[in-house]
């Protein structure tokens, strides 16, 4: 999969770049397009989200600014960081042509929850993959967490120590399998590792707890609705 890069912005090109909310039958040449655009930003109210870390497996973080993608020593211990996502999605009962989806997040070089935060650091490219089985913020952590599938994963390349701006990553792809094998289509959950899990690694996303709201993470979809 060919990798376009413009300082802070990456988009990966994809295969799929369509697919239905419903299987119209009927010859669809006589319809109507009207094309659209929504942005999902879950705010700390609804946001869903967990990080965890095998430095303690049976617990996560849910309320920090921040979302880590680390591979770091406490106390001579090895952690490794990863997080989950979840977007509600409600499209009704329409008949949409989804174009593309971006999952947005932004990079942050400050934290109030881990003041010892002090940039992104080594190989730090990281996966973005699709999660497949449900799963709870209040439960899940190292142990227990949930399932997912490597197909149609995207790889987002290393990012700079001190980067700053949006990271926008196609996940076209994740989202059409997800609409495809999810019947009630309410919802997608994405989960993030760094690709080496290597020491001294890391990267720091804010988190839909960051004092910025801007900076939430984003859910961007373009799509057509068939009329």
């Amino acid at each position: 999969m060919k990798l376009l890069i413009y300082n802070i912005l990456f988009i990966t090109s994809v295969l799929c770049t369509a697919c239905l909310s419903e299987n119209p039958t009927g010859n669809m040449d006589n319809k109507i397009e009207t094309r659209k655009h929504t942005l999902i930003k879950p705010g700390p109210e609804k946001g869903k989200e967990a990080a965890i870390n095998i430095y303690i497996p049976l617990e996560n973080r849910t309320n920090n600014d921040y979302l880590p993608l680390s591979s770091w020593t406490v106390l001579g211990e090895r952690i490794t960081g990863r997080f989950i996502l979840n977007f509600d999605l409600d499209f009704g009962k329409r008949t949409i042509l989804i174009d593309s989806v971006l999952l947005n997040l932004h990079l942050i070089t400050h934290s109030d929850d881990n003041p010892t935060f002090e940039g992104n650091s080594g190989e730090n490219a990281f996966y973005i993959r699709r999660v497949i089985e449900d799963w709870d913020t209040e439960t899940v952590n190292w142990v227990n967490q949930p399932k997912y599938t490597n197909q149609h994963q995207v790889l987002v390349p290393a990012i700079k120590t001190k980067s700053t701006g949006v990271v926008k990553a196609n996940v076209t792809d994740l989202f059409c399998a997800n609409w495809d094998e999810n019947l009630n289509r309410s919802n997608i959950s994405f989960y993030l590792k760094l690709k080496k899990e290597e020491l001294y690694t890391q990267v720091y996303f804010a988190s839909s707890h960051y004092p910025d709201s801007t900076k939430y993470p984003e859910l961007e979809i373009f799509y057509r609705e068939i009329e």
